[in-house]
């Protein structure tokens, strides 16, 4: 997206916008830690992927750290097609056994999907938290 990796999202240029999906820089916000770096990524597993009815999909992926994870925490997966990276934020539905199960709706025109339904279990999934949310 004409962006080198590395750019910090204040080095963005204010006119920045998506090629594929049109979206804007003020259509995002950075995330950064309390030591104001971006979050850490773990890499994941796929362990499951089933569908439960025609349009949504039970994904539950396996990460190797033992890490505190919140039912309905939001979750950033990331996959990569056309050799460059692309993220989804979803809500966990379970964790178990350091296994987190997420349900996510699909639309066979979205691309996400498109990459997705390639997927196979044992394929590789990068994931990053993002928020807890606390009732």
């Amino acid at each position: 997206s004409w962006i080198e990796p590395g750019t910090t999202f204040e080095d963005i240029p204010d006119d920045w916008y998506c090629p594929v999906c049109w979206v804007t820089k003020k259509d995002f916000e950075p995330y950064y830690d309390e030591d104001n770096t971006v979050f850490w990524w773990y890499l994941s597993k796929v362990v499951s992927y089933k569908m439960l009815t025609e349009n949504v999909l039970e994904l539950s992926l396996k990460v190797e750290e033992n890490i505190k994870v919140l039912k309905w925490q939001y979750a950033v997966l990331t996959l990569k097609d056309f050799d460059w990276e692309f993220s989804r934020a979803y809500s966990i539905v379970e964790y178990k056994d350091n296994i987190i199960t997420f349900w996510i709706k699909i639309k066979d025109t979205w691309r996400w999907w498109r990459e997705l339904k390639n997927t196979k279990v044992w394929d590789t999934i990068k994931i990053k938290w993002i928020i807890i949310v606390l009732c």
